[in-house]
């Protein structure tokens, strides 16, 4: 008689995956940004940053913001950095997207010490293609440096240089939109995070790193130019800067908490892609 022999088979198992969650706006930031044909895989230039590390950063970075109450402060904000060069014209937040006039992939770095979007001081500048504000007294804008270029403008304009349509933020100073509101040699050139705030006809203060250097309680009436336009490293296209910028946004007027967390919101993100300059 034969015997049949018995094969033990392996029970199936369902394999278990480890599933990153992301915050939605930060997923459809993602999402645009590989459509636009950008990674965020940046594991060649450093092996730390995979691209489920870069994700997780800036995923945390967006859950921050709602988390401090500042999503909705933000109008727009600007990425230069945690991306391939493919995706940069591809905003943070906003609709549309932003427009490069000659910027090449060599004037950008992703990560680490230096990185960033590099102008070049007199052609290369971005049109953020936002339709200026309607409240002028309700309104700030900020930007990340982690190199800068002596006395040239490095971040917002919303008008004509010397107009009381101005709303910028230099090296050096900060012009609001109202001719005798004019904070200047508020902080030295270094490398550093300046935001600008205006919460009212009377009420300006300007933020370095987080913390307020000046303030402006001068009373003077705003308007912003029905042809103002949004740019990084220029004022209408002209006095263009060399500085190195990682990030900017534009939005609704910030107190000190406001101020204070978004800076330390934004240096967090900075940090964990190596390019943090406190």
């Amino acid at each position: 008689m034969g015997y049949v022999q018995s094969i033990a088979r392996p029970i199936s198992r369902p394999i278990s995956r480890s599933i990153l969650v992301y915050d939605s706006d930060a997923q459809k930031y993602f999402t645009a940004v590989e459509t636009a044909g950008g990674s965020f895989d940046l594991s060649g230039i450093d092996p730390t940053y995979t691209e489920s590390y870069v994700k997780t950063a800036h995923s945390n970075f967006y859950a921050g913001l709602k988390t401090d109450g500042l999503w909705n402060k933000l109008t727009e904000f600007y990425l230069l950095a945690g991306k391939t060069f493919g995706g940069l014209t591809v905003k943070g937040k906003g609709s549309g997207s932003i427009t490069n006039n000659n910027f090449v992939s060599g004037d950008y770095q992703a990560t680490g010490s230096g990185a960033g979007l590099t102008g070049d001081g007199s052609s290369k500048y971005i049109i953020c293609n936002l339709a200026p504000p309607s409240n002028p007294d309700d309104l700030h804008c900020g930007h990340y440096m982690t190199a800068n270029a002596t006395g040239n403008i490095v971040s917002l304009d919303g008008g004509t240089a010397g107009s009381n349509a101005d709303f910028q933020l230099r090296d050096a100073d900060a012009v609001f939109p109202a001719s005798s509101v004019n904070l200047t040699s508020l902080w030295t050139l270094e490398p550093c995070y300046p935001i600008a705030s205006r919460r009212g006809v009377n009420d300006v203060e300007v933020y370095q790193n987080g913390v307020s250097r000046a303030t402006d309680t001068t009373t003077a009436t705003a308007s912003i130019s029905d042809v103002a336009s949004w740019q990084l490293f220029a004022i209408e296209g002209a006095s263009l800067s060399a500085a190195t910028l990682t990030f900017a946004h534009i939005g609704t007027g910030l107190t000190d908490t406001e101020a204070s967390n978004l800076s330390t919101r934004v240096n967090t993100l900075m940090t964990s892609l190596g390019c943090n300059v406190y």
